[in-house]
Order: C-alpha cells, then sequence, then structure tokens
C-alpha cells in the first residue's frame, strides 16, 4: 500500500516538472489514490 502511495508521489512530483500547473499534477493522483482507498474501504466493510 505505501509502495503505491509512494509511486504515486513520484508521479505527481515528475508531473510537477513537466507541468506548469503543477496543482492540477499534484491533485489528481491524490484524487484517484484517494477513489482507491474507497473502494478497498468498501471491500473490507
Amino acid at each position: 500500500m505505501s509502495s503505491l502511495f509512494s509511486s504515486i508521489l513520484r508521479f505527481a512530483v515528475d508531473k510537477k516538472f513537466k507541468t506548469p500547473n503543477y496543482n492540477v499534477a499534484l491533485i489528481i493522483p491524490i484524487y484517484s489514490y484517494m477513489k482507491i482507498i474507497k473502494k478497498q474501504h468498501l471491500k473490507l466493510v
């Protein structure tokens, strides 16, 4: 789980330097990560 998060952070940092609007580049992977957590949470319940 932590490896997934670190890879998403690495992706976000990579996008940050390539995209002028780096806020969007950070929000998109974090948002998708939150959706993954919600899915896993629903599976656990």
